[in-house]
């Protein structure tokens, strides 16, 4: 199992607020996340690190793994409303939240935000996640293109957050094939960088790393106005 993270914090914010990580689990699985942070000044960088860390403690002896990844979300949510309350300024503190666990060939992922989740098979890019935005909704319902979303001004306005009331993750688990990449990112890269782009890098022979620095750089040569953070495995 090959992996490969990197994080960069763009063009225009002056903190990187996005987190990631990308472990080996002793029960020989890959726990793989990233968060991106909201809040304003160190909150966001805060929330973000403290889903990571949270996330980190996963327990390689749960039995069921998407239960596990949810109390670990769960928790981190404590935190941070805790950190809130010692804190006022970091009130409207929270977190995306996107983890794959990769356990022999299944996939075990949970999600809360716009970070998504990818797995490219056979040429293919298909989106695992959906986010919890407002205009989501309009996307299901037909109401709008995906391109409309992309470029809404009000494509940011989440629903859910790590850190907020009423935080319900979704989460599933699917099966790999020798070949398959999962994708994991900040909107930094996505909002910003085709479906069609990214599919094209990573149908390219070269390495995870160097498929990595290729996305981050279409998403530098848009602007690059958010934090960029992507991830990368390969069975």
């Amino acid at each position: 199992m090959d992996f490969f993270a990197i994080s960069h914090k763009g063009s225009y914010r002056k903190r990187n607020e996005d987190r990631f990580l990308a472990k080996k689990i002793s029960n020989g699985s890959l726990l793989l996340a990233v968060a991106d942070g909201m809040g304003g000044e160190a909150g966001g960088e805060l929330a973000a690190q403290i889903v990571i860390d949270t996330l980190a403690q996963y327990n390689p002896n749960a039995d069921q793994p998407e239960g596990e990844l949810s109390r670990l979300i769960e928790r981190a949510g404590d935190i941070i409303l805790q950190e809130v309350e010692k804190k006022p300024e970091f009130k409207g503190m929270g977190t995306t939240a996107v983890a794959a666990l990769i356990l022999g060939m299944t996939v075990h992922w949970i999600n809360v935000g716009d970070s998504r989740l990818y797995l490219f098979r056979d040429g293919i890019l298909t989106q695992i996640s959906k986010d919890h935005s407002f205009l989501q909704s309009f996307l299901d319902q037909g109401e709008m293109t995906l391109e409309e979303v992309r470029t809404h001004p009000l494509r940011n306005v989440l629903d859910q957050c790590v850190g907020c009331p009423d935080c319900n993750p979704d989460k599933n688990s699917f099966y790999l094939k020798h070949g398959d990449i999962l994708l994991l990112s900040s909107d930094g890269l996505h909002k910003y960088v085709s479906s069609e782009q990214i599919t094209e890098v990573l149908k390219s022979q070269s390495t995870l790393e160097d498929k990595a620095r290729a996305l981050l750089d279409l998403a530098l040569a848009t602007g690059g106005r958010d934090n960029i953070t992507i991830v990368l495995a390969t069975v």
